[in-house]
């Protein structure tokens, strides 16, 4: 047996205490397929289209630091929380997981 695959790379397991459907929101579908570096970081992306020129918000996080809370939310930020997003601006996208509007 080839004992680097074993040692720098894993398959993803946050922590036996954490479900399927919270291991997946925090990597996606790649918990299925993809073998994750050991101690690395999580990186999502997301693109929308604003007069035409296409913006990309990337983050990178440690799933551990989600779990303990150390990450906040951006519904939990006052000044991200009371921003007002046009309907139109979100109805033209093409989000796999449409936001959600309070």
């Amino acid at each position: 047996m080839n004992s680097t695959n074993t040692t720098d790379r894993r398959s993803f397991s946050i922590d036996s205490s954490v479900d399927r459907s919270k291991e997946r929101q925090l990597v996606g579908s790649l918990s299925d397929s993809y073998r994750f570096k050991e101690d690395g970081l999580i990186k999502k992306t997301m693109s929308i289209i604003v007069n035409g020129v296409a913006q990309h918000l990337i983050s990178y996080y440690d799933p551990q630091d989600v779990i303990q809370k150390k990450l906040r939310e951006p519904s939990t930020v006052p000044e991200l929380a009371s921003l007002e997003i046009s309907p139109e601006l979100l109805v033209k996208q093409n989000f796999r997981i449409p936001p959600l509007v309070e």
